[in-house]
């Protein structure tokens, strides 16, 4: 990999590349981007433990199987000390499609360079894949990944930077507050015919305070570091936060599932307005069949109460007409 600096510190690292290089060496295909790979922990140690091996192979299988229904998922396999952690997280912008490609090329990427390693992580523009020997911890701010893709020079950073600042706080809170965890927004730029685009997104296993901590700890590192770049990705164990002056997320994807959600809504309601005018259909048939019977057999016991009475009328006329003759 063709890389302009390589920053390591202790707890992070920061890689900064040369963009038309990056894209022509790490484009695993049209729709997966590499951004950073990395295996640390005990190289070596797991060929000596067959064990371990075989979970770490069976936890990236049935990650990659998941893959093809769910935007996030974790799990674990085998027991202590052999235990291995691993998890996925795909953009929700993105359909479950690229979702799955993406994790399926990172657990291709982890079971050919890093099958000695305790410990992984892959990084693309779309997904992120990870496993460890130890619990998973998403509150991590301080190991993340900074991606620099190709952007235009500023003209003028105080503009930007205020846009960049407005536009990111409404989009943490916007954030914080979906059901997905997950956001994206886009602000004009003053003197400028372009637009900031911005994304971010949580695990789904964090809770609301959790991430909005973690994306404001992203954005702390922006404007500590990088506050003059028009265009950033920063990545983190919990959260991730995008921003350029081009369009990079699928807003169509996002349109097209709000209204096939619509739809589906609308069907339901649909559905229900016509189960119950067939319930009370059902019922209005049942009420007047029950209705008709009761007035037929009303009817009837009427008639044949009147035949009785008449016949009974009949007889006492008879027995009076007989006793009177018989008096007579």
């Amino acid at each position: 990999m063709t890389l302009k600096d390589i920053q390591l510190h202790s707890r992070f690292i920061i890689w900064k590349v040369i963009p038309l290089l990056f894209i022509q060496l790490n484009s695993i295909s049209a729709d997966v981007v590499q951004v950073i790979d990395m295996c640390y922990g005990e190289f070596g140690n797991v060929t000596l433990d067959r064990e371990y091996a075989g979970n770490v192979y069976q936890l990236l299988s049935n990650l990659s199987s998941k893959a093809s229904y769910v935007k996030f998922y974790n799990s674990t396999v085998g027991e202590t000390p052999n235990k291995v952690y691993g998890l996925f997280q795909c953009r929700e912008d993105l359909s479950i499609q690229v979702c799955s490609e993406c994790v399926d090329v990172a657990v291709e990427w982890m079971n050919v360079k890093c099958p000695l390693y305790k410990q992984a992580v892959v990084w693309y523009m779309e997904c992120s894949l990870r496993f460890e020997n130890s619990s998973i911890s998403l509150n991590d701010t301080e190991l993340y990944s900074i991606y620099f893709p190709i952007s235009k020079p500023l003209t003028n950073y105080t503009e930007f930077a205020a846009v960049l600042a407005t536009t990111v706080n409404d989009l943490i809170k916007d954030t914080v507050n979906s059901t997905s965890h997950f956001s994206i927004k886009n602000a004009p730029l003053p003197s400028s015919s372009q637009r900031l685009y911005s994304l971010a997104q949580c695990a789904s296993d964090l809770n609301g305070p959790q991430c909005a901590f973690c994306l404001k700890q992203a954005v702390n590192k922006i404007f500590d570091g990088y506050r003059n770049e028009s265009a950033l990705s920063i990545f983190m164990p919990g959260c991730q936060l995008m921003y350029d002056t081009t369009i990079f997320y699928n807003a169509s994807f996002l349109t097209s599932q709000s209204r096939g959600t619509g739809k589906r809504r609308k069907s339901l309601s649909a559905s229900y307005v016509i189960g119950a005018i067939a319930i009370c259909s059902a019922i209005g048939v049942i009420l007047l069949l029950s209705a008709t019977r009761f007035w037929l057999y009303r009817r009837k016991s009427i008639k044949m109460r009147s035949e009785v009475i008449l016949r009974n009328s009949s007889a006492h006329e008879s027995s009076q007409g007989s006793l009177t003759k018989f008096i007579l």
